[in-house]
């Protein structure tokens, strides 16, 4: 397949249940890219997906879409390569040492702060949407899949207000106790979740195997009392965001110093 008499599909990377990623190639220039694909459909999170990047402006961190548009009744989103996963490193590498957590860590409160003061709220942060560049950018890691992102404030100025929702919004392993809740999300619930990818780049998440959203729950409210379970570092900042108000601006630089702390005492 050939979009837009430019780039040509290659190899699947992944599929999911929104759809199915590729590996592509610039036919004019030979650069590789990702090339996402959906099904086309009334509410799609591609379409979206698109539109946030679009907003962003491949800020650092953030990738650039390239083309966007529908062929065969499917919505495709071309992007730059990137890449690993966090989620694929730790798979195929094993546990990160604390210092290259932290400093990975650093790197992610600067996205999430940056797509906060952009009025943007992730709501699915979690490794697998967070990738190194390839060549001279494979020191950046960027924030992907913005399928499910969405403004926390409203065209008046106003900040969302705090309701329910139908269900839990994002990735069960590593959504907040708000979402747990089915609480709408804020700025406090994506720091929260990455959190726990600290966690699971360190070590497993103590609630990996576990099969159900109460038991993931009610262990994730006993972590910051179990000795040894969090490191004391990500306890400290666990137990910060978690009591943030649905509407406050986090502190970023102090997560930051908390990280930077301990890289220089490494």
């Amino acid at each position: 397949m050939i979009l837009c008499n430019k780039y040509r599909i290659l190899a699947p990377i992944n599929s999911g249940s929104y759809g199915t990623i590729y590996k592509g190639e610039n036919i004019r220039t030979g650069e590789l890219v990702a090339i996402k694909i959906e099904d086309k459909q009334p509410h799609s999170l591609l379409v979206n997906e698109s539109k946030i990047y679009i907003y962003l402006a491949a800020s650092e961190g953030i990738p650039q879409a390239k083309w966007f548009g529908v062929k065969d009744n499917k919505h495709i989103l071309v992007m730059p390569l990137l890449d690993m996963t966090l989620s694929t490193m730790r798979k195929t590498y094993g546990k990160m040492e604390w210092i290259n957590v932290m400093k990975i860590g650093i790197q992610m409160i600067r996205r999430l702060q940056f797509i906060h003061t952009k009025e943007l709220i992730h709501r699915d942060i979690k490794p697998d949407n967070w990738l190194f560049g390839r060549g001279e950018h494979s020191h950046i890691l960027y924030l992907v899949d913005f399928g499910f992102c969405k403004r926390y404030r409203l065209p008046n100025g106003n900040h969302i207000s705090l309701k329910q929702t139908s269900n839990i919004i994002g990735t069960l392993n590593y959504a907040s106790l708000n979402v747990h809740n089915k609480m709408e999300p804020s700025r406090r619930d994506d720091l929260e979740s990455a959190v726990y990818c600290w966690m699971y780049l360190l070590d497993e998440l103590p609630w990996e195997h576990l099969l159900d959203s109460f038991s993931v729950e009610e262990l994730k409210k006993r972590i910051v009392s179990i000795p040894h379970l969090v490191h004391n570092v990500l306890k400290d900042i666990l137990i910060y965001v978690r009591h943030l108000e649905f509407e406050e601006t986090p502190d970023y630089e102090w997560i930051i110093s908390r990280l930077s702390t301990n890289i220089s005492s490494c």
